[in-house]
């Protein structure tokens, strides 16, 4: 009660409750006056267990409500993703993103309960392939590619070749597009990539010698390679790199 000493109090009942007013006038004189506040018994509600469903799927939400005074009057909030009528107490659903629905049930003598459901969509559109490192190797070497972790299951290919392994990364030795196929805990399915990766072919050099050869002692000679490359270094016999000049 808010204020019992006024003319006017607001009581906040949890059950029946028996209110007494004693009031008393200029002259002295007292009176008393009763009125029995009777609470209505409000229903109980269940929206549900919550529920994951993967992107574009649909899921029926059940509602339940038992106590109060029946019949119920039934209303599902927010209107968004409910594909039928809010206004009854199953309703199909199908959410663009993770959203908490909320059953508000009314009783016929006007009692509200509610209840919420939180229906959550899988994301499968954020997964990504990281290489680690140059997606162009040269040939001998290797790179590592990590897909998103957090996926109960993974699985590589190659072009159009499932390839062994079901781990988050794989190590990659040949050129091709590599993509991965994951899935959620919940069954949702979703790809990562592709990666192209490519091995360049191993370098051939071949020296050639400009002018006559054999040549005379201490006299001296062009070399040079048949093909341009982007990095040279010349050795002697010792393994002492003499030059790191195309010629």
């Amino acid at each position: 009660m808010t204020d019992p000493h006024k003319l006017e109090t607001t009581a906040q009942c949890d059950s029946s409750t028996l209110f007494i007013l004693h009031v008393m006038d200029q002259a002295g004189c007292e009176a008393l006056d009763t009125i029995l506040v009777r609470t209505a018994p409000a229903p109980l509600v269940d929206a549900g267990e919550d529920i994951r469903i993967c992107p574009g799927d649909t899921v029926s939400l059940h509602g339940t409500a038992t106590g109060g005074v029946p019949p119920y009057t039934w209303n599902w909030s927010p209107q968004e993703g409910i594909l039928d009528s809010p206004r009854q107490r199953d309703i199909v659903v199908q959410p663009g993103n993770s959203t908490m629905y909320i059953l508000r049930v009314t009783a016929a003598n006007g009692c509200i309960a509610r209840d919420s459901v939180r229906v959550i969509v899988e994301s499968v559109d954020s997964a990504t392939i990281v290489p680690a490192g140059p997606m162009r190797l040269c040939e001998g070497d290797s790179i590592t590619l990590t897909a998103t972790s957090g996926f109960s299951r993974y699985e590589w290919w190659k072009d159009d070749t499932l390839l062994i392994g079901t781990a988050s990364s794989l190590m990659v030795r040949s050129s091709g597009r590599y993509t991965v196929r994951f899935e959620t805990i919940s069954g949702c399915k979703g790809t990562a990539g592709p990666v192209t990766i490519l091995i360049a072919p191993e370098p051939e050099p071949v020296i050639l010698i400009d002018g006559p050869h054999p040549v005379c002692l201490g006299d001296s000679v062009l070399l040079r390679t048949s093909t341009p490359f982007t990095r040279y270094e010349w050795l002697d016999d010792s393994g002492r790199v003499v030059s790191t000049a195309p010629t």
